[in-house]
């Protein structure tokens, strides 16, 4: 599997920008991250074929928990049988409800 670095270097190599004097690294980043969610989505139809289902027992106080090595995609997140809404951390921040204790509503996948 390739890493992100290696993967900067394919596309620096690709487009003759060994030094990422034309586009800098984040912009590359982003470019690498676009087009792995496009594949994700592309193969999105066959993982139906792998799907599995996992439970995470979640612990007051815990925030963020950890997903199996095999995950490939999310389709539902539930609580006490109540389907939680996908968000993300920044919007929560922005919300201010990132701190928040009670039940949760939504989750955010990083």
């Amino acid at each position: 599997m390739s890493t992100l670095v290696s993967l900067r270097e394919q596309v620096a190599d690709s487009v003759r920008d060994p030094n990422n004097r034309i586009r800098s690294t984040s912009v590359v980043d982003r470019a690498i991250n676009k087009a792995y969610l496009l594949v994700q989505q592309d193969l999105e139809g066959f993982i139906d074929d792998t799907l599995t289902s996992t439970t995470i027992s979640v612990v007051a106080g815990t925030q963020e928990y950890s997903l199996p090595a095999n995950f490939l995609t999310l389709q539902t997140a539930q609580l006490a049988n109540v389907t939680l809404y996908q968000t993300t951390k920044q919007q929560l921040i922005n919300a201010d409800l990132y701190a928040n204790t009670g039940t949760p509503q939504s989750y955010y996948i990083r």
